[in-house]
């Protein structure tokens, strides 16, 4: 999840006319994560509520972003895990329904795409919910619709970056 949600960022860069120009790859074991060579996305554990963030070291003199670094913390995928449980109350019986973790992971990817956005120079966009989630850069809240009496979950997080990214990255 964490480098598919990365890896929309490519969908930007495409639109401005640069194809395959942003990759995501699995870093190398061989790899120092401290290495500037390498950007890093680092899935970190925590026992407690930690922060998420996207930073980068730039050039002073050029403002060239040298390297980026994303730091999640596990954590942010058990909240949206336990907003499901809250809404979808699956208490009874053994099985814990797919849809719980199908939207966990979606928030992942979600927020994957967020932080890398702010390795990239962005900030957040506050707005992009009332303008058809036209931002990864926004906090969104899980869309989940009343289908025929039950909860349909399947659109609760977005599947791309927005208009506004692109936007954004054409300027950039």
């Amino acid at each position: 999840a964490l480098l598919d949600g990365a890896l929309w960022w490519n969908q930007a860069f495409t639109a401005a006319g640069y194809k395959d120009a942003f990759q995501v790859k699995m870093l190398p074991d061989t790899a120092d994560p401290l290495d500037v060579r390498y950007n890093m996305i680092q899935w970190v554990h925590r026992s407690t509520r930690g922060w998420s963030y996207g930073a980068s070291v730039t050039d002073p003199r050029t403002g060239e972003i040298i390297k980026g670094h994303v730091s999640l913390g596990s954590l942010r995928i058990r909240q949206d895990y336990l907003i499901a449980a809250g809404l979808l109350s699956p208490y009874s019986g053994d099985e814990v329904p797919e849809t719980m973790k199908e939207m966990a992971l979606a928030r992942i990817r979600q927020l994957s795409a967020h932080e890398v956005g702010h390795t990239l120079g962005l900030v957040h966009n506050y707005s992009a919910s009332t303008q058809n989630r036209a931002s990864v850069m926004h906090y969104p809240h899980p869309y989940v619709q009343l289908t025929n009496g039950a909860l349909d979950f399947s659109d609760a997080y977005d599947t791309k970056v927005g208009a506004w990214d692109e936007a954004a990255i054409l300027y950039g």
